[in-house]
């Protein structure tokens, strides 16, 4: 009879973790640090070490040559990681970070945030509100305080959001006036006493989302004494001044807070009505 046939086991399956370039020379850093732990003055170690800061500091160069400071920052982190006492490296970063421009800044973080011309990348967008939001541009703090309440491109964090509307408020920006309001209502630690002051103020700015929640809250009685005569002057004015879709994109509100506000609204406007069906 014919022998058995061979059975050759399939070849191990290929790895499907692929390094970038960068993540390879973070691995080379490492290795290279290892050894020095555990021998200070290997020379081979050193020089390895200083020769990825160096290839760190080229890229780094030329992402920022090509309008990507915020890349060129992480790439001089890593390699200041590689080499802390490098001066040069220290007057880049120096440099860098004294470049950015509060009107730059806030025009770069909304192309990486809608995708405008470039890859939309959230993180990379929040980089630069936070650096046009340092610089006194109450946009992009309103923009940031969305962000952290609705936990895009940053770590959700409520407090901090507050705290960007509040500095955006504090420069007369209706809409973060509007927002911190909603964060009072309906954001985890509530202010009700403090929203309505501030959504007045945003509705006197004409921030037209504004008419509706104080109309919402003289009905409801939330923050201030329930008054039908003061519900119904604010729905009107909510009426006469309608939302369309065009004016409703150009807003930026928390979707965390707007949607549990059109919950609430809808829920207080259902028994509105159906008190009014009851009495007739």
């Amino acid at each position: 009879p014919p022998p058995p046939p061979i059975h050759t086991p399939p070849p191990p399956p290929r790895s499907t973790l692929r390094l970038t370039r960068r993540q390879r020379q973070m691995c080379i850093r490492d290795r290279y640090q290892a050894v020095l732990q555990i021998d200070p003055g290997n020379i081979r170690a050193q020089r390895g070490l200083k020769a990825v800061a160096d290839l760190l500091k080229e890229k780094a160069i030329a992402q920022n040559n090509k309008g990507n400071p915020d890349l060129a920052l992480v790439l001089i982190a890593a390699a200041l990681d590689a080499t802390p006492g490098d001066v040069a490296l220290k007057t880049l970063q120096s440099d860098i970070n004294g470049s950015f421009k509060a009107a730059s800044s806030y025009k770069k973080a909304e192309q990486l945030y809608y995708g405008k011309g470039v890859k939309q990348n959230l993180r990379r967008a929040a980089f630069y509100y936070r650096k046009a939001a340092d610089r006194g541009h109450r946009e992009a703090m309103n923009a940031l305080g969305v962000m952290y309440v609705d936990g895009t491109g940053v770590k959700r964090n409520e407090s901090m959001a507050k705290t960007w509307f509040r500095k955006a408020a504090d420069k007369n920006d209706a809409e973060a006036m509007y927002n911190l309001a909603l964060g009072y209502l309906f954001g985890k630690q509530k202010k009700t006493a403090s929203a309505l002051p501030l959504a007045t103020a945003a509705s006197s700015l004409e921030y037209r989302p504004a008419y509706r929640l104080v109309g919402w809250m003289y009905t409801t009685g939330t923050g201030v004494a329930a008054n039908t005569f003061q519900a119904f002057r604010w729905d009107l004015k909510g009426m006469v001044n309608p939302i369309n879709n065009k004016l409703e994109s150009l807003y930026r509100t928390p979707k965390t807070w707007q949607d549990r506000f059109d919950i609430a609204y809808k829920e207080a406007t259902d028994t509105a009505y159906a008190a009014d069906e009851d009495n007739s």
